[in-house]
């Protein structure tokens, strides 16, 4: 499957140039939609662009026969070359494509910034119980391959503190420290 995705990735980037792009569809940085210039044989000029994908939360364009991420054409839109690598949400609303909201980044930086689903309701807070049932605390941070784990805590609170001192010295503009439950309430 990967072979498929790298291929499918590759066939746009070679059949949609820049100029073909910016004669066809207009981007709106402010807003991050996506318009027809012109008439196609089946939308009308004007028409917004842009399907909404609400099992990976993202936009999707189609363009020239592909579809491709809408923050991918973006970022292609406005600088002419398709991103290196990833793009990063900086708020993390993958269907936010407004050019201040998106920056490219390595597969590293972006799973950083990504919300957190652990059980303890605290991202990187890991909740383990000892054999007389006490509940203790430690962080577990994934960083460039390698696992750090902080002292374990009886506190949650001094956990936080402990996640928190270290991200902050050790951290980059691509932490984030959202848990799912944080985006709920």
């Amino acid at each position: 499957m990967l072979r498929h995705v790298e291929s499918t990735r590759a066939a746009y980037k070679r059949d949609i140039s820049h100029e073909q792009l910016l004669s066809l569809v207009h981007y709106d940085p402010e807003t991050g939609d996506f318009t027809l210039i012109r008439d196609t044989a089946n939308r009308k000029a004007g028409d917004r662009l842009g399907n909404y994908n609400k099992r990976t939360r993202y936009t999707y364009v189609g363009i020239f026969g592909h579809k491709v991420a809408a923050h991918r054409v973006a970022y292609f839109w406005m600088t002419g070359d398709w991103p290196p690598s990833d793009m990063d949400h900086i708020n993390g609303d993958r269907g936010d494509n407004r050019w201040c909201n998106l920056r490219p980044c390595s597969r590293s930086e972006n799973l950083q910034n990504r919300v957190g689903f652990a059980k303890s309701g605290h991202k990187l807070i890991v909740i383990s119980k000892t054999p007389r049932g006490h509940t203790r605390y430690y962080c577990r941070i994934g960083r460039n391959g390698r696992t750090i784990n902080s002292p374990t805590f009886y506190d949650l609170e001094a956990a936080l503190a402990w996640r928190d001192e270290w991200l902050r010295c050790n951290g980059t503009a691509f932490t984030n420290t959202s848990h799912i439950n944080d985006l709920t309430n």
